[in-house]
């Protein structure tokens, strides 16, 4: 069966050896390049993807249901996958478990960006005649095949993690029973459409994305509330970590550096990832990680205030809570107030208030509340200078979303568009709309000196360009309002800003050493208390 499929590739086999149990080793020749081309499916594995090892079924179950929601339909003449609703609901947002989390949207985020691959593979591979399975367990058929491609076509069967769910269980056994013909198939179209690495399928976005995720660096700001750097150095140290000597040129291996330009901040190399993660330090609440590229809003505001007596901040999507944080550790003056914003249900801010409370900010304060629904007016509101706002955006800069998705930061549609060829104009839009709003709310308090606007995303729409609309359609109704001034951009005051793209902004793409970001300002001329207390009223009609 092997030979008769590899006989029928398109271009010269010179030799056909057969390796482990549904191993396939094909050597070919290119006539044209006079290059050999060799498809090991026992290396089949993508250069980017890291493997996934032993999945728990829950997990299974979760990313089937987001591949249900995310998955691309192909026209209805190529539609050989029906996909039935997947049983149950989507309940990976209640999943208390990171580790659970994490690698269910690393699975549903690999399944979504090899779906062609493995739809054609279970097509052409006549797994669904011989394994009639139902429409609703086909996205759970899928999602399971990635596993067992990414596991090199070995499935552990001991050793599990939580309990056995019979659908998995089914589709499981089906995969395993066909596996030797789904590996011949994966070989056989590698060959046909000379494929030498699976990921070079993917959209040229994606492959950099994933390359860059791949080697990007570790980072993590010391939270001085609780702990100092030197004993955090110390801790590490213990741990076997070490400063790189002088003359190394690669960093790599357990070691450390101070990050220039931050003062709090550490860099390890990539490879310390899950290590890190798993850290005392980290998991006490001493080392918070935290991409390079979240510090710049937290920096921005502590060199606008650095001489200010004390005011209140706002930071409007607080997610992990991690950023609130930062801000108040490095103004870590009691006359400053942080509220974080942003938790939608109560066990969010329940979740929000236990990492704070961890952290130790003692004064950040969580508030169960949408921004757009604090009027400009309110009393709480009366000794706030400065906003932070960090809208929803594309996210277009990151190289990976999994932090993000982990922490509640992103929706899961997000997997959508990094695993497709372009971004949605039509989301893209909806987006901008909702971020011009927030801004010219944010304009309307009329107590508020600076607005620290930060996006993940390398878009001018959502980016400098939101900025210019929103001060467009609400300055001229601020200049109407008696005792306020309008905001005008400001240069940024951070050193990094000098190497970005647009030294007005912290503005930089994404690379092999951080996140893409922008981070523009706002600033109200003159003194706002002041112009308060002439202003004895004000209706921004907004």
């Amino acid at each position: 069966m092997l030979f008769g499929l590899c006989l029928h590739c398109d271009f010269l086999t010179s030799n056909l050896t057969y390796c482990s149990e549904g191993d396939v080793t094909v050597r070919t020749v290119d006539e044209k390049t006079s290059k050999d081309f060799d498809v090991t499916m026992s290396s089949y594995q993508t250069t980017y993807d890291e493997p996934l090892g032993i999945v728990p079924h829950q997990v299974y179950i979760y990313a089937s249901q987001i591949f249900h929601r995310m998955y691309r339909k192909r026209p209805a003449d190529q539609e050989s996958i029906r996909y039935g609703n997947p049983k149950g609901t989507l309940e990976i947002n209640h999943e208390s478990n990171e580790d659970t989390r994490r690698q269910t949207f690393k699975l549903a985020y690999a399944a979504l960006k090899y779906q062609d691959l493995l739809e054609d593979v279970i097509i052409e591979s006549g797994f669904q005649s011989s394994n009639p399975l139902p429409q609703e367990s086909m996205c759970l058929a899928v999602v399971a095949f990635y596993v067992l491609m990414n596991n090199k076509f070995y499935l552990p069967r001991r050793h599990r993690r939580g309990p056995v769910i019979e659908e998995v269980q089914e589709v499981q056994d089906a995969l395993q029973s066909a596996k030797t013909g789904l590996n011949a198939t994966l070989a056989r179209l590698r060959i046909r459409d000379r494929i030498l690495t699976i990921d070079s399928l993917l959209p040229e976005n994606v492959r950099n994305r994933d390359k860059y995720a791949r080697t990007l660096p570790v980072y993590g700001w010391v939270n001085t509330v609780k702990s100092c750097f030197e004993e955090v150095v110390a801790g590490l140290e213990e741990d076997g970590f070490k400063a790189p000597e002088p003359d190394d040129e690669e960093f790599k291996g357990r070691v450390y550096k101070k990050l220039l330009h931050f003062s709090d901040t550490l860099v390890f190399p990539g490879e310390n990832k899950e290590r890190l993660r798993d850290h005392p330090l980290v998991k006490n609440g001493c080392l918070i990680l935290q991409d390079r590229s979240v510090a710049m809003p937290a920096y921005t505001i502590k060199s606008l205030l650095s001489l200010n007596s004390g005011c209140d901040v706002i930071c409007t999507h607080a997610g992990s809570g991690h950023l609130a944080a930062h801000v108040w550790a490095l103004l870590d003056r009691e006359e400053f107030q942080v509220y974080a914003l942003g938790a939608r249900t109560p066990e969010q801010a329940s979740s929000l208030r236990g990492t704070i409370s961890l952290l130790g900010m003692q004064y950040v304060k969580v508030l169960q509340e949408n921004f757009m629904d604090i009027r400009p007016d309110d009393p709480r509101m009366q000794n706030l200078q400065v906003i932070l706002l960090n809208p929803p955006n594309s996210q277009s800069g990151l190289c990976n979303p999994m932090e993000s998705l982990v922490h509640g930061e992103s929706d899961v549609g997000i997997l959508r568009e990094f695993s497709s060829k372009k971004f949605s104009s039509g989301k893209l839009g909806d987006l901008v709309s909702t971020q011009v709003n927030l801004i010219k709310h944010a304009m309307a308090f009329p107590t508020v000196k600076y607005i620290v606007y930060f996006t993940s995303s390398v878009f001018k729409e959502e980016n400098e360009e939101a900025l210019v609309k929103a001060q467009e359609q609400m300055n001229p109704v601020i200049n109407k309002t008696p005792g306020l001034l309008p905001f005008k951009v400001r240069a940024s005051p951070l050193p990094i800003a000098k190497t970005s793209q647009d030294p007005t902004y912290v503005k930089f793409p994404m690379s092999p050493e951080m996140n893409g970001c922008f981070c523009g300002i706002l600033e109200r001329k003159g003194d706002t208390r002041e112009l308060l207390a002439r202003a004895q009223k004000f209706d921004l009609g907004i």
